[in-house]
């Protein structure tokens, strides 16, 4: 419930248990959060040249923030998230549930999804640039999402020059 301005995250390794740490509130099993950024007040944040080996969760939904500011919050870049290796393909690459955020340059590994919006608050979030990222393997019992809004859904989302490689049979 602070600020978080100009924090850098970088030329990190962050490994975490796979699953089974923790629950929905709906009872179900949740993947396990490698790194997070919860309701903070983020600007101008970087993540970048880091392996992270299970998802990212950056999430700003207090109503003060439900506005977008038209400013950067955080900047998600040349990222490898390896959700293969340890995690078995289980679980999400992002969780991104704020406004006004880069995701581009970034290698995505496996994973039922790629980037997700969770919010349940009905914050349409807005301002998303995503481009220059390689998607590799996403599948799910259900097709697999490459960008996927549960509820509140999505403004002025920019998605161009990515590349999505399928394995098997299953879509996306």
């Amino acid at each position: 419930n602070g600020q978080m301005h100009y924090l850098k995250v970088h030329d990190n390794r962050i490994s975490v248990v796979p699953f089974g740490q923790w629950q929905t509130t709906s009872g179900g099993n949740a993947p396990n959060i490698a790194f997070e950024l919860w309701n903070v007040d983020m600007l101008g944040c970087e993540l970048y040249n880091n392996y992270i080996d299970n998802n990212i969760s950056l999430v700003m939904d207090l109503p003060q923030w439900s506005t977008p500011k038209g400013r950067s919050t955080i900047r998600v870049y040349n990222n490898v998230l390896d959700l293969e290796t340890r995690a078995k393909g289980d679980g999400y690459a992002l969780e991104v549930s704020l406004h006004d955020i880069e995701i581009d340059h970034n290698y995505i590994i496996k994973g039922k999804h790629g980037i997700v919006n969770w919010d349940t608050h009905g914050n349409k979030m807005s301002n998303w640039n995503i481009h220059h990222n390689v998607f590799y393997g996403l599948v799910d019992n259900y097709p697999a999402d490459i960008v996927r809004v549960q509820v509140s859904g999505l403004h002025n989302v920019k998605f161009y020059n990515n590349t999505v490689e399928f394995v098997g049979n299953k879509t996306c």
